[in-house]
C-alpha cells in the first residue's frame, strides 16, 4: 500500500489554540499546571545533574565527612521537595485533562446525536467519527495526551537551555557535533519508525475483522444460528486466518523497528566516543577537575537526550494534531439541514396540518437511478393515508422525505404551504410520531422505552394507556415488575427479552406516547401474527383520531380502514383512491390484491392468514 502524506484542514498552531480554548472553557488551570510541570521537571533534572559533581568536588577539596553529609542532606531535601511538588502538580493536572477530554467527548456525542440524517450514511462522516472517537477513547490518546506532549516540549526547550549553560566552557564545535549527530540519528530512526504509522490502516483493517468475528461469536442473538448451521468450525477457520495476518504484521514491524534501534545505537556510540575523547583531552590540557569532567560529560549526554526527546515530541505533537484535526472536522462537519437558524414551529396535537410533495424526486448518493421520480402528493388535515407497494418500491424513502429525514434531490416538501427546508429541522421532527421498520431499544425499563425521558419525568397513566392501545398491556401485566421491567440483557442480567412482535407493539406505544400531530406507521405489523395484526387494525381509528396518519405496508389487504390509498411502483405513484375505487379500476393495485388474497380470507370483518 503506497503511503500518501496526510494533510490536515487545521495546522498544529491552530490546533494548539483550539485546545487552549477548550481548556479555558472546561479547566483553565491546566495550562498553568502544564507549564509549572515542565519547570519543575527541568529543575529536578538540573539538581540531579549537579548532585554527583558536587559530591566529587567535596571529596576533591578534602572537606570533612560532616560537610559531605550536610551537602548530601541538602540535595536530598531539595530533591524530595521538588519531587513532591512535581507529583502534586501532575496529579492535579490529570483531573483537568480528563475534564477537557470529557468535554470534547460530549461535543462529539452531541454531533453524532443531532447531525442531519443523511450525514450518518456518508463514508467521510463515519471515518471522521471513528477517528475522533479513537482520539478521545483514553488517557493516552491525543485528545488528552497532547497536554503531556506540550508539557514535555516546554520542558525540552528549557532543558536544552540549562544544558547549554553548563556546556558554555567547551568548544562550540563539540556542541554542534552533539546536536548534529543527535538530529541525524533522530531523522534516520524516524523514517523507519514511521513505518507503523504509515501502515496503520492495514492493522486497523485486520483488527476490525478479528473484533467482528469475536463479537459475532459471543453475540447471544447469533448463538442459535451458530449451533443450527454448525458455523463453529467455519468461524474458527476465519479467525485463524485473520489472526495469522495480525501476527505476521507485528513480526514484520518488529524486524523494522530492530533496524531503527541498531542505527540509533551505532550513532550513540560514535557521538559519546568523540565526546569522551574530547573531554579527556581538555581535562589533561586545562587540568579540569573530575567533578567538572563528570558535569560536562553528563551535560553532553543530557543535551543529546533532550534534543532527541524534543524532536520526538514535536513529531508526536504533529501526529496528535492530525487527530485533533479530525475531532474538529467532525464537530464542524457541514450540516445540509437548518437547525437553530431555521424558522421555529411548535407542534400542536390538535392543530390542522397539510403536507404537500411537489415534483419530488430522490436519488441516494452513489446510485445510478432515482428511487422516487416526480412525486406529487397532497395529504389533507386529519387524513388517514395508506402507502402501499411491493418491497423496494420506495415507500420508506417517501416517508423519510415527508418526515424531513431526507431532502428531495429535486422538488420540495411543504408543511402548511412552507418548505420544510426553511424550518428548524428539530421542530419538524417534533411533529411526527413514527414507527419505522428498524428501531432502537434502549437499555432501560419498558417505561423508559415508551417515554424516552426517564420514569421520573413520565406520565405513567398515559404510558399505561398507550401500552394498552398498542395491545401490550396483557404482556406487561404478567411481568413481575410490570412497566418497570428492564430490557436489553447485554446490560441487565434480569432483563426480559421481548419477541419481535412485542417489540413492534412497544414501538407503537412509544409513537402514541409522543402524541405528535402526524403519525407514521412504516410496516408496523410486519412481525405480528394475523390475530395481533387484526387487533391493531381494529384500534387504528382510535389511535389516529384527530391527526394525519400514514400507514405504509406491502400487504394491500391491511389498508381498507384508510381514507385513501396510494399505490407506488417503479418509484412513481401508479394509482390512488379508496380500496373500492382501486379495485374497480382493475389496474396494478387490483392485480396485486388478487395475488395476495389467495393467502387471506374474511373473518368476522377482519383479515386473517389462511394457513
Amino acid at each position: 500500500m503506497k503511503y500518501v502524506k496526510e494533510r490536515s484542514k487545521y495546522g498544529v498552531f491552530s490546533n494548539i489554540i483550539f485546545m487552549l480554548k477548550q481548556a479555558r472553557e472546561a479547566a483553565p488551570s491546566v495550562v498553568w499546571l502544564v507549564i509549572l510541570m515542565a519547570i519543575l521537571t527541568v529543575g529536578l533534572q538540573a539538581i540531579q545533574l549537579l548532585f554527583t559533581p558536587a559530591i566529587l568536588q567535596t571529596i576533591e577539596e578534602q572537606k570533612s565527612l560532616q560537610d559531605l553529609l550536610l551537602m548530601i542532606l541538602r540535595f536530598t531535601i531539595i530533591l524530595l521537595i521538588v519531587n513532591a511538588l512535581r507529583a502534586y502538580v501532575r496529579a492535579n493536572t490529570m483531573f483537568g485533562r480528563i475534564e477537557i477530554r470529557s468535554n470534547l467527548v460530549s461535543q462529539v456525542s452531541q454531533k453524532q446525536g443531532i447531525t442531519s440524517y443523511p450525514n450518518i450514511f456518508k463514508s467521510d462522516f463515519q471515518k471522521l467519527l471513528n477517528r475522533a472517537t479513537n482520539a478521545l477513547s483514553g488517557n493516552d490518546e491525543p485528545g488528552e495526551a497532547i497536554w503531556e506532549t506540550l508539557s514535555t516540549i516546554v520542558e525540552g526547550f528549557l532543558g536544552c537551555v540549562v544544558y547549554l549553560f553548563f556546556m558554555s566552557i567547551i568548544e562550540p564545535w563539540i556542541i554542534l557535533l552533539t546536536i548534529g549527530t543527535t538530529i541525524v540519528s533522530f531523522l534516520l530512526s524516524k523514517r523507519i519508525n514511521e513505518w507503523g504509522y504509515h501502515h496503520r490502516d492495514e492493522i486497523v483493517s485486520i483488527s476490525k475483522k478479528l473484533n467482528y468475528i469475536i463479537g459475532r461469536s459471543s453475540n447471544n442473538i447469533d448463538a442459535k444460528d451458530i449451533r443450527m448451521f454448525n458455523m463453529k468450525l467455519w468461524l474458527e477457520e476465519v479467525y485463524e486466518k485473520s489472526f495469522k495476518l495480525y501476527r505476521n504484521f507485528h513480526f514484520k514491524s518488529q524486524r523494522i523497528y530492530f533496524g531503527a534501534d541498531l542505527i540509533d545505537l551505532i550513532l550513540t556510540l560514535l557521538r559519546n566516543g568523540i565526546a569522551y575523547i574530547y573531554l579527556i583531552n581538555i581535562t589533561i590540557e586545562r587540568n579540569l577537575s573530575i567533578a567538572n569532567f563528570v558535569l560536562l560529560f553528563t551535560a553532553i549526554n543530557g543535551l543529546t537526550q533532550k534534543i532527541s526527546s524534543l524532536l520526538k515530541d514535536i513529531t508526536k505533537l504533529h501526529r496528535e494534531s492530525l487527530e485533533i484535526s479530525t475531532i474538529r472536522e467532525y464537530i464542524g462537519f457541514k450540516e445540509p439541514f437548518k437547525f437553530e437558524e431555521g424558522l421555529a414551529i411548535e407542534p400542536n396535537p390538535n392543530g390542522e396540518y397539510k403536507i404537500e410533495l411537489k415534483d419530488v424526486s430522490f436519488r441516494y448518493p452513489g446510485a445510478d437511478v432515482d428511487t422516487l421520480k416526480c412525486i406529487n402528493l397532497t395529504i389533507q388535515p386529519r387524513e388517514k393515508l395508506a402507502v402501499v407497494g411491493l418491497n423496494g418500491a420506495g415507500k420508506t424513502t417517501l416517508v423519510k422525505l415527508i418526515t424531513g429525514l431526507y431532502d428531495p434531490t429535486e422538488g420540495e416538501v411543504l408543511l402548511n404551504g412552507k418548505s420544510i427546508k426553511d424550518f428548524n429541522r428539530f421542530d419538524i421532527y417534533r411533529h411526527f410520531s413514527s414507527v419505522f421498520q428498524q428501531f432502537s431499544v434502549i437499555a432501560g425499563s419498558l417505561y423508559d422505552n415508551v417515554g424516552q425521558t426517564g420514569e421520573e419525568n413520565m406520565d405513567l397513566n398515559l404510558a399505561n394507556s398507550v401500552i394498552e392501545q398498542a395491545g401490550l398491556l396483557e404482556r406487561v401485566s404478567r411481568l413481575a415488575k410490570g412497566g418497570h421491567t428492564k430490557l436489553v440483557k447485554d446490560v441487565y442480567e434480569d432483563a426480559t427479552q421481548l419477541s419481535g412482535g412485542e417489540l413492534q407493539r412497544l414501538m407503537l406505544a412509544r409513537a402514541l406516547y409522543k402524541n405528535a400531530p402526524i403519525l407514521i406507521l412504516d410496516e408496523p405489523t410486519a412481525a405480528l401474527d394475523p390475530m395481533a395484526e387484526n387487533e391493531i387494525y381494529l384500534h387504528y381509528n382510535e389511535m389516529t383520531e384527530g391527526r394525519i396518519s400514514l400507514f405504509i405496508s406491502h400487504r394491500l389487504a391491511s389498508t381498507r380502514f384508510c381514507d385513501r390509498i396510494v399505490f407506488i411502483g417503479d418509484g412513481k405513484i401508479l394509482e390512488e383512491g379508496t380500496h373500492n375505487e382501486l379495485m374497480m379500476k382493475d389496474g396494478a393495485y387490483a392485480n396485486l390484491f388478487h395475488v395476495q388474497s389467495r393467502y387471506y380470507k374474511d373473518e368476522e370483518g377482519g383479515m386473517a392468514y389462511e394457513g
